[in-house]
């Protein structure tokens, strides 16, 4: 700098140093004892080693030293403002040193679209207006004797530092289209600006070189790794260029020819760990190569070594000291860890074992992991694998949720910190235990005194002796071993010759021994068998008619503490024991409440009525045989019905939703194995004394003659072995002539599986019926949670009553089941969730006392009909990238046609790349209409190495024309060359060059004709057509994408889904059916 110039900084600096002095303008903000970073924006470093980091949500500038210590602030953190010690929205800042330790650093103020000067010590020096009220400043470099700043609104200003006079330089068509965001100053002066990609239809992000006043392009770089998002440009002493590319979440390094050399960070991958961004800003390097960089949203500055080590974050914060004392554990060898220090909130505790010392951390260090660690720490808990000369290091932290530190403290072990062996002492005797028959026969009992507070007690059944345990040695563990034991309770599986070895433990609250006996049993310790006793007879149960036709009652006194069961049977039933258990199954009612009507009986065959008295635990304590005579039974009151009139008469059958009138069609789902019986009743359901209907196997019905009326017929199926299931009810009408005729729904207990997603019938499923867990099902004798058997139904189509069975013939499966049960069922198949029918809480009515409720399936008197969907299982999970791209404008223009360029770098983008170097793909180009520098040449180079896109005859691409569906089939054909032929030809494709490539492509769905025959070969594809065909050839098939980020692309468009499949980047699942569900998440907002 001149002398002329030198003396008008320090004039300046005196001045403005007096007028603060006076009370003027506000002194430069004072530093903070500390500091933390909200948004980091721009940084720069200066020859001494001082970085300058910009924040643009704290309006300042924190000036800090080479280890991160803070030394000043620019700006009033926290506050913005216009005053020349306030700044608003810094983007950038740039030092020059003037003579001396002088410094002038000048600010981007980009709220205030200024620069503000200010000296080494923070004070105000001047204010530099930008030109044209630019808001689109970005970044600030010094070089050429110039101070430049770079716009995103297509500015270069450069500023005389003498004077503050400016010249700014419009550069939108040196650019290309490619919107200037960072700025770097070669060594020999020109200047290099990164240039971001504006839309799908511009160049590729690079770099453009222009000369030192911005007036022409010396040279271009173009990289083909970086994204196209916004990226600042940073260049270090040996000329390496450090591009920040934001949303790639990487800093990548190039020589100065565009050759990649390093990458820091992960691209493509946020995150908060040391070598990962969460948004990288801007990076500075400094005099020895060490790499700055600001995290936007991590809220740091992360520095690297040259080769891209990972050294430490700003600010630097050293962890706490914790108060945490060591004492022994309670085993030996071990130590334990007391900590009095509080813990925040979703805080943990963390230790590590070390044989050398541990370094004090920085609070947010990460958590050490590796030998030694235990993560999560409870304190008191024993530390084992330390010892006093070696392991003796003990490093205890407090650990937040994120997994970061918050404070810290090293103990180092003495020998009176850890648990010490010491000699073994025999457990005691325990006297008081000893051995007596138990209440079940082959059981022993111990008694024993209450253990002591804290205490149990534990045994184990050996048949060899037991050595005495030591003092605190653990409880056995394994067969025979009962923990905890309670005394006075029976002890199976032991005898007096081989297992008649018992251990008593006396255990305290740790589970360690405290005492111990062995007791060896004898005949006289063990419950012996006792000879069985018939139960007694229960003289006062007698037989009497019921009071409906068909039945009888038994009346017996009230027993004391008991209840009563009877048993039906076709045969004499044999007098029990006493303690036997009650009988269940079929003709079994438990309870019986006497004097209650009992069915299902008559004189000749189910004629033995078997009487238990049973006690509170289920075992019978008397018992009587009936055996019923025509007396016991309530008969049928003979009718007054004329001696005219017929005996019986014929009923016509009508069938709901069937065609033929016929009982066969009321049985077309079960076969003519099976037959139909029925019970009249009234039409609310009352039994009518000597009435019958019965079913002929050719298909005619006829009942007994009834009085004009409407009247109820319960319907029920027998199988082949005679067992009865649940049919139908049915409603039969008699008119004044004496004519009847009946109306029922045609049965059918069948159900459906279908996808969830796709509605398509699945066959193949392995279907499992079982009793649910009821009070109707348990009175019953039904044990709850296993398979209902059920009797074969040979013709009954397509599963004849199996159970299990597998769905087929469309998804279909059912069974036919017995009236008054509770039912549940699973579903299984490969690539399925299980289906468990008590998880489905739909609320069903089937007839009047059938219903589906709670995930109970509930048969009364009708068939059930479950109907139900399966979800696919997930196969594969991934994360998916765009192949296509909106517009600034948050539009997504579906109706434009897609160029034979953007087909082309579509295709780059949806292929695997292979080994094929830049060099091989350049060499391939022969197009004379595609210039090196055009923004799709690699793409096309590359997908004509590939075969999959030509040219012309003469040698020309035709880059910007609209791709017809012609050639989208073409391209298809070649990505599957395989595709056989199908003879589909249509209207206009007769004589078309790409008639058969189209038979073949639409023959396999990857694309379709229209309506009227026509295939239109020449139309161009739209943009929405070239997303919904990607898709199908990529098989990809969203359930729920999101369709609301394009304002021309309503949730209701033919293509929505496909269009955000194609342009949006999402984690997915792949599911077993083929359809893609995508996972909400964060990172696919961006």
């Amino acid at each position: 700098m001149n002398a002329k110039r030198w003396n008008r900084v320090l004039l300046m600096t005196l001045i403005a140093s007096l007028l603060a002095g006076m009370g003027w303008f506000p002194q430069a903000a004072q530093a903070e004892s500390a500091y933390t970073f909200s948004s980091p924006y721009g940084i720069s470093s200066d020859e001494d080693g001082m970085l300058y980091v910009t924040d643009i949500t704290k309006n300042a500038v924190f000036v800090l030293d080479s280890d991160g210590n803070l030394i000043r602030t620019l700006g009033t953190p926290g506050t913005s403002g216009d005053s020349n010690s306030s700044l608003n929205y810094p983007t950038g800042v740039a030092v020059e040193k003037v003579d001396g330790d002088h410094k002038r650093i000048y600010v981007l103020d980009a709220g205030n679209k200024r620069i503000q000067i200010f000296d080494e010590t923070g004070s105000y020096l001047d204010t530099w207006v930008i030109p044209n009220s630019d808001g689109g400043v970005e970044d600030i470099k010094i070089g050429n004797g110039k101070v430049y700043v770079v716009s995103q609104n297509f500015y270069i200003h450069m500023f005389n530092p003498v004077d503050g006079t400016v010249v700014s330089k419009y550069i939108y068509s040196l650019m290309s289209n490619r919107r200037p965001v960072g700025l770097a100053i070669g060594a020999d002066g020109r200047l290099y600006i990164t240039g971001a990609k504006i839309s799908t239809t511009t160049l590729n992000s690079g770099i453009y070189i222009l000369d030192s006043n911005a007036n022409s392009i010396v040279e271009t770089i173009d990289i083909d790794s970086m994204t196209d998002n916004s990226s600042r440009l940073a260049m270090d002493r040996n000329g390496k260029l450090y591009v920040t590319d934001m949303l790639d979440y990487a800093v990548k390094i190039y020589d100065s020819d565009g050759t990649p050399l390093l990458t820091l960070g992960t691209p493509g991958m946020s995150g908060t760990a040391d070598n990962m961004f969460k948004l990288p800003k801007a990076a500075a390097i400094d005099q020895d190569g060490k790499i700055y960089v600001t995290d936007l949203s991590d809220h740091k500055v992360k520095v690297f070594a040259a080769d891209g080590t990972y050294i430490t974050s700003y600010p630097p914060q050293a962890s706490a000291l914790l108060n945490a004392t060591a004492s022994p554990g309670t085993t030996t060898g071990t130590t334990a860890v007391t900590i009095t220090s509080p813990l925040g909130t979703n805080n943990y505790w963390a230790v590590k074992v070390s044989s050398s010392s541990l370094s004090t951390p920085n609070v947010g260090d990460a958590t050490p992991t590796g030998e030694g660690v235990t993560n999560p720490f409870t304190p008191g808990t024993d530390i084992g694998g330390v010892d006093a000369t070696t392991n003796k290091y003990v490093g205890v932290y407090e650990v937040d949720a994120n997994g970061k530190i918050v404070s810290f403290k090293l103990i180092t072990l003495t020998e009176e910190d850890i648990k010490q062996e010491e000699p073994p002492v025999a457990a005691p005797v325990l006297d008081a235990a000893a051995a007596s028959p138990g209440s079940a026969v082959g059981t022993t009992t111990v008694t024993v005194d209450l253990p002591a507070a804290g205490s149990t007690y534990a045994i184990r059944i050996s048949d060899s002796p037991l050595s005495t345990p030591n003092v605190g040695d653990a409880v056995p563990t394994g067969a025979g071993v009962t923990n905890p034991f309670t005394p006075g309770t029976d002890i199976g599986g032991v005898d007096a010759t081989t297992n008649k070895y018992v251990g008593v433990y006396e255990v305290d609250a740790n589970g360690k021994i405290v005492s111990f006996k062995l007791i060896t049993l004898t005949e006289e310790d063990i419950k012996q068998e006792e000879p069985p006793i018939a139960a007694p007879v229960l003289d006062a149960a007698a037989a009497s008619p019921g009071s409906a036709v068909g039945t009888t009652t038994v009346t017996v006194d009230s027993p004391a503490a008991s209840t009563y069961a009877i048993r039906i049977s076709d045969s004499p039933l044999s007098t029990p024991n006493v303690g036997d258990a009650v009988p269940t199954g079929e003709g079994v009612t438990n309870p019986f409440t006497p004097g209650t009507d009992i069915g299902g009986v008559d004189a000749t065959t189910n004629k033995y009525v078997g009487v238990y008295e049973v006690d509170a635990n289920g075992k019978i304590v008397s018992f009587k045989q009936i055996t019923l005579t025509e007396g016991d039974i309530k008969q049928a009151v003979v009718s007054s019905v004329p001696t005219t009139a017929p005996a019986s008469i014929p009923v016509n059958l009508a069938i709901k939703n069937a065609d033929n009138t016929s009982l066969t069609q009321l049985n077309s789902k079960l076969g003519s194995s099976v037959k139909l019986e029925g019970e009249l009743l009234t039409a609310d359901g009352k039994t009518i004394p000597g009435s019958s209907i019965k079913f002929a196997q050719d298909g005619t019905i006829t009942m007994t003659s009834l009085a004009p009326g409407v009247y109820k017929v319960v319907l029920s199926i027998v199988a082949p072995d005679g067992r009865k299931l649940v049919g139908n009810t049915a409603a039969i009408i008699v008119d004044a002539n004496g004519n009847a005729s009946m109306e029922s729904d045609l049965v059918d207990p069948f159900g459906v599986a279908s996808d969830s997603i796709t509605g398509e019938s699945i066959d193949g499923m392995h279907m499992t019926l079982y009793w649910a867990d009821t009070e109707l099902n348990r009175s019953k004798g039904r044990v709850p949670d296993t398979v209902v058997e059920l009797p074969l139904l040979p013709d009954m189509l397509p599963n004849q009553n199996n159970n299990p069975q597998t769905t087929r013939d469309g998804g279909q499966y059912g069974w036919m089941v017995y009236a008054e049960g509770d039912y549940y069922f699973t579903a299984e198949q490969d690539g399925y969730i299980t289906y468990d029918s008590r998880n489905d809480k739909r609320e069903e009515l089937h007839g009047d006392t059938s219903y589906i409720r709670d995930g109970i399936i509930h048969v009364g008197e009708s068939i059930v009909r479950a109907d139900f969907d399966a979800d696919a299982a997930v196969v594969e999970t991934g994360f998916h990238t765009p192949y296509l791209y909106g517009y600034p404008d948050k539009e997504f223009k579906p109706e434009l046609g897609i160029t034979r360029a953007e087909m082309a770098a579509i295709l780059a983008r949806i292929l695997p790349q292979g080994d094929a170097s830049p060099s091989a793909v350049i060499q391939s180009q022969p197009y004379t209409d595609v210039a090196d520098k055009y923004w799709a040449f690699r793409d096309i180079a590359y997908v004509r190495q590939l075969g999959i896109m030509n040219g012309t005859p003469g040698n020309k691409f035709n880059a910007s024309q609209a791709l017809t569906r012609a050639e989208f089939a073409q391209i298809l054909f070649k990505l599957s060359p395989s595709l056989p032929a199908k003879g589909i030809v249509y209207t206009d494709t007769g004589e078309h060059w790409a008639k058969d490539v189209i038979d073949r492509v639409t023959g396999a769905g990857l694309m379709d004709g229209y309506e009227d025959g026509s295939f239109k070969p020449n139309a161009p594809v739209t943009r929405a057509e070239a997303a919904a065909i990607i898709n199908n050839y990529l098989q990809r098939k969203p359930v729920n994408a999101d369709t609301s980020r394009f304002i021309d692309v309503p949730a209701g468009y033919w293509a929505a889904s496909d269009i955000a499949e194609a342009s949006l980047p999402h984690h997915y699942s792949l599911l077993s059916n083929g359809w893609e569900v995508w996972e909400p998440e964060e990172s696919n907002a961006n």
